[in-house]
């Protein structure tokens, strides 16, 4: 369970508001680390090659493909917005009060 995150339950049994708390501090540290990780792949390896299939002719039953090979690259304000945006989540779920 997380850091001060108790379950404390009323005369009826129910899980009261501190289960929703805790359950939303850990799902915005979760993702707040998964775009802090995506930004530093972005980082680390800023482009991409992948290959794609283009059909140039089609004669009948025989169809002739190129294999072009394409490279993409992350912008540098994509990357800068998911490093910002996941420092901003884990901050804000590990300063939430339950």
């Amino acid at each position: 369970m997380a850091q001060g995150c108790a379950r404390e339950a009323d005369a009826n049994g129910s899980v009261r508001l501190c289960g929703k708390v805790c359950r939303m501090k850990r799902i915005l540290m979760i993702i707040g680390v998964v775009l802090i990780l995506l930004g530093i792949a972005a980082v680390l390896h800023p482009t991409y090659t992948y290959h794609q299939q283009e059909q140039v002719a089609k004669v009948g039953p025989f169809q002739a493909t190129v294999d072009e090979e394409k490279t993409a690259q992350i912008p540098v304000a994509a990357t800068v917005a998911a490093l910002v945006a996941g420092l901003a989540l884990v901050l804000i779920g590990a300063r939430m009060k339950t």
